[in-house]
């Protein structure tokens, strides 16, 4: 009895288009897949065959496009940033994706939809893409004639609930104002306390004093925020910020704090004390040596 002849592998430039012909037919890469049928991811245009020898280039004509559920499902991380973000808004609007939602959001529904797509693509008998599931969820919400709508992750944008395309509308410039408050540290503090003391009093703070002007000064800065006023040029067209300027005001600087520190020096009864023994010694060494004008 003969064995049976064990069939050959094809040649590698004959795979593409035994796949190619399978692929027409709904067989082999269908049977394949994970997915129940091949995907339907709209027309296409491509180009057809010229005559054999006319040197011509072939015409473009239109054709539908079928793709393996595989291949549609990564097709998502193959667009650009701006194809994502359109798609991102439009399943907002759907009500696909929560408001906060992103990159990982948008995936895992572009992956649904394809599976979706692919029961509609069994046999090929349905032309329903991805896309046009997602509009079917779009419309449900917008209802009819409600093509341009708010954005939910951003309201300076607007997404066509139809096409997906997202566009700016937002201001060309924006300002905001931010109060923050400076507080010095513990060095700093003690610095312009020291320095104070040893100008008025000819010695240095103690603990104790340190800490009250340290009180004293945190509380003054408090009272003086820094306020900076920053305004922001964006391109009317895409969104993007094109360059800003920042101004600020108020805030407790060196000069304020010098000033804090003598007052609370100056409002101490050692002060007093001080500087009535220096009177009195400034007295008594004129009474003791006279002006000089009077000793000539």
């Amino acid at each position: 009895m003969a064995l049976a002849k064990k069939s050959e592998e094809p040649p590698d430039w004959l795979k593409p288009y035994i796949e190619a012909i399978q692929g027409e037919g709904g067989g082999g890469g269908g049977a394949r897949s994970r997915y129940a049928g091949p995907v339907y991811m709209g027309r296409i245009k491509q180009p057809s065959a010229p005559h054999l020898g006319s040197g011509q280039v072939a015409p473009l004509r239109s054709g539908n496009r079928w793709v393996d559920g595989e291949d549609a499902e990564v097709e998502y991380n193959n667009w650009n940033e701006k194809k994502r973000k359109d798609f991102i808004a439009q399943a907002k609007i759907a009500g696909l994706i929560p408001a906060d939602g992103g990159e990982v959001e948008g995936g895992r529904i572009w992956r649904e939809l394809v599976k979706e797509a692919s029961y509609f693509g069994k046999n090929k008998k349905n032309k329903v893409s991805p896309w046009d599931i997602l509009s079917g969820y779009v419309k449900s919400k917008g209802g009819p004639g409600a093509a341009w709508q708010p954005d939910p992750s951003n309201p300076d944008f607007e997404v066509n609930a139809l096409t997906g395309e997202r566009r700016y509308i937002g201001p060309r410039f924006k300002t905001t104002t931010q109060k923050t408050v400076d507080f010095s540290d513990p060095a700093t503090a003690a610095a312009v306390a020291t320095r104070a003391f040893q100008d008025l009093m000819g010695r240095d703070p103690g603990k104790g004093e340190l800490a009250r002007f340290a009180d004293a000064l945190h509380a003054a800065e408090a009272k003086s925020p820094i306020m900076t006023t920053t305004t922001t040029e964006y391109d009317p067209t895409t969104g993007e910020a094109l360059g800003q300027t920042s101004t600020s005001e108020g805030g407790f600087d060196a000069a304020a704090k010098g000033f804090l520190a003598e007052q609370r020096v100056k409002g101490t009864e050692e002060y007093g004390v001080v500087q009535a023994a220096t009177t009195y010694q400034n007295a008594l060494e004129n009474a003791i040596w006279g002006a000089p004008e009077l000793g000539e």
